[in-house]
C-alpha cells in the first residue's frame, strides 16, 4: 500500500500544482499574520534602526524590520510547525478534492461524511496551535471580543504550544492516512 499511497500523493500534487501553491500560500500568510510573525508595531523603529530592511539572526530565529512600523519575527520552531501543518492541511484538502472528483461515485454517503469529519477533526488542534504560537493580534482580538475570561485558556494554549503542535501534526497525518487508505481501497489498490 505504501508505494501506491506515495504514487497517489505524487499524482495529486502534480495534477493540482496551482491549487497546492495557492492553498499553502494562503495558509502561510494567515499563519504569519494570526500568530504575530508579521505585525504592524506602533513604535517607530527608525529610532533604533538606521536602515531598512534590517535583518537580525539569532539561535532562536530571524527578525526583519521591513520599514518604520512593519516587523517580521520568525522563530525556527514556529517555522517548522508552519511548514509541516501547512503541507499536511494542503495535502488533506487536495486529497478531499481528489476523492470528490474521482471517487465520488464509488464512495457512499457515510464514508463521505467520515472523510470530511476527519478533516475537520484535524483542523481543531492545528487552529489551537496557530492561536497559541506567538501571541499576536488574534489573541488580543479574542480577549477584546470574549473578555478576560478567556485568558486562562489562552495561557494554557501558550504554555503547551509545542505539545499542541505535535498533536496537530499527528492528527493531520492520521487523517491523511485514513483518506489515502479509503481512496486506495475504493480503487482496489490495497
Amino acid at each position: 500500500m505504501r508505494n501506491e499511497a506515495f504514487q497517489l500523493i505524487k499524482d495529486v500534487l502534480i495534477e493540482r500544482k496551482k491549487e497546492f501553491i495557492t492553498i499553502i500560500s494562503a495558509y502561510v500568510i494567515f499563519y504569519m499574520f494570526s500568530t504575530g510573525m508579521i505585525s504592524y508595531v506602533n513604535y517607530d523603529l527608525s529610532r533604533v534602526i538606521s536602515y531598512f530592511p534590517y535583518v537580525s539572526m539569532s539561535n532562536l530565529g530571524i527578525a526583519i524590520a521591513l520599514s518604520n512600523h512593519w516587523l517580521i519575527v520568525i522563530y525556527y520552531s514556529n517555522l517548522i510547525a508552519m511548514i509541516a501543518t501547512g503541507f499536511l492541511i494542503t495535502l488533506n484538502i487536495l486529497l478531499l478534492l481528489y476523492s470528490r472528483k474521482y471517487a465520488c461515485c464509488q464512495v457512499n454517503k457515510k464514508e463521505k461524511v467520515t472523510l470530511a469529519s476527519s478533516s475537520w477533526l484535524a483542523a481543531i488542534p492545528a487552529i489551537l496551535g496557530t492561536v497559541a504560537c506567538c501571541g499576536g493580534g488574534l489573541i488580543l482580538a479574542l480577549i477584546s471580543v470574549v473578555g478576560t475570561a478567556i485568558i486562562p485558556i489562552i495561557s494554557f494554549l501558550i504554555q503547551y504550544n509545542f505539545q499542541i503542535s505535535l498533536i496537530s501534526i499527528g492528527v493531520l497525518l492520521l487523517t491523511n492516512y485514513i483518506t489515502l487508505r479509503r481512496l486506495l481501497s475504493r480503487n482496489g489498490k490495497s
